[in-house]
C-alpha cells in the first residue's frame, strides 16, 4: 500500500481543535470540527482505493466522510476525512508540545500557508516532549520546526 501526498488544499467550514487525552501522545488528538466562520488547511494524499478499507481500519475511533477541498490551483476535489464520532464528543484539552511540533513540522514539509503555520505555533499546549512511546526522532523534529517551535 501506498500513500503518496499530491498538494495541500483549503477546506472552509472546519477547524482544527485538541480532545481527550492520550497516553501515547501525552496530551490532546487533533480533531476537525465544523465552523461556518472557519477555515483549516490540509494536505491531500492518494491512496489507491484497496487501501481504504486498512485506513478505516486504523481510524476505528472516527467517522469517515467526504469533504470538499479546495486546492491552489482553484479546483475543488473530493477528499476523505475522519470525524471524531459525535457520540463520543471529547473534552476539550491541550497537546503536547511534541504532537504540536509534529503538526508544525507536516506543515512546514507540505508547505502549507505560511500564516496557518503561524496559527499552528500559536495553539496552547501543555509544554512535554518526553514519554510519548510513538517513537518520534526528537533531533529530525527539532531540526524541522527550528524557527517556529523551540524543543
Amino acid at each position: 500500500s501506498t500513500a503518496i501526498p499530491d498538494t495541500y488544499a483549503t477546506s472552509g467550514g472546519y477547524y482544527v481543535d485538541f480532545v481527550d487525552d492520550f497516553k501515547s501522545w501525552q496530551g490532546a488528538a487533533a480533531i476537525l470540527k465544523k465552523s461556518t466562520e472557519r477555515t483549516t488547511h490540509g494536505v491531500v494524499w492518494t491512496i489507491p482505493k484497496r487501501d481504504i478499507h486498512n485506513l478505516d481500519r486504523q481510524e476505528k475511533e472516527y467517522e469517515a466522510a467526504n469533504v470538499t477541498v479546495k486546492l491552489p490551483s482553484g479546483d475543488k476535489v473530493d477528499c476523505r476525512t475522519y470525524f471524531y464520532l459525535t457520540s463520543r464528543p471529547g473534552k476539550e484539552n491541550m497537546p503536547s508540545l511534541l504532537y504540536k511540533a509534529v503538526i508544525v513540522a507536516g506543515a512546514i514539509e507540505h508547505k502549507l500557508p505560511n500564516s496557518y503555520i503561524q496559527e499552528l505555533v500559536k495553539i496552547p499546549d501543555n509544554g512535554k516532549t518526553q514519554d510519548s512511546n510513538i517513537g518520534v526522532d526528537i533531533d529530525k523534529l527539532r531540526s524541522y520546526v527550528n524557527g517556529y517551535l523551540s524543543l
